[in-house]
């Protein structure tokens, strides 16, 4: 598999699994950060990812103020066709149980899950086993995940 090269793993269902509620751009708008300003409320390890963003993909992302709401995501993505919400989390561990737990826990704050593996040196392999069990699970609440690699490659999975 090479750098930013998708991957494919059918989402599981859950007979009784509801999809939770995530903010809306338009319940966002006040809080999202100007076109001159984009990175005004970033943390430095978001502005780092965001930037990786920028870099790999000529995307368009903002930064989300802090609201009251502890379920708002920390950014909205401009995907090439569309906006849409999107929370950053940045690894603290290189295992596939991180992937896991961050999306499980993401997924209540946006639909699209951008993980940074970078600062932990996360390997392709934990990367695929963390995928494949989260999307298995999880995978009916999101419609984008990237996993940023310790080698600054991407995996890309999409419903």
């Amino acid at each position: 598999m090479g750098p930013g090269e998708r991957i494919t793993i059918e989402p599981g269902s859950l007979a009784d699994a509801s999809r939770p509620e995530v903010l809306s751009l338009e319940e966002l708008a006040g809080a999202t950060a100007p076109a001159a300003d984009p990175d005004r409320y970033f943390l430095p390890k978001e502005k780092h990812t965001a930037d990786w963003l920028r870099d790999i993909g000529g995307h368009t992302i903002r930064s989300i103020d802090r609201i009251a709401d502890s379920k708002a995501p920390d950014s909205v993505l401009h995907d090439g066709s569309c906006w849409r919400t999107a929370e950053i989390k940045t690894l603290r561990s290189d295992k596939a149980a991180a992937i896991i737990q961050n999306l499980r826990r993401t997924r209540k704050q946006a639909r699209t899950i951008i993980l940074d593996g970078e600062p932990v040196g996360l390997s392709r392999e934990e990367a695929v086993d963390g995928l494949r069990d989260a999307v298995r699970n999880y995978g009916r609440d999101l419609d984008h995940i990237v996993i940023r690699l310790g080698d600054g490659a991407a995996l890309v999975w999409l419903p």
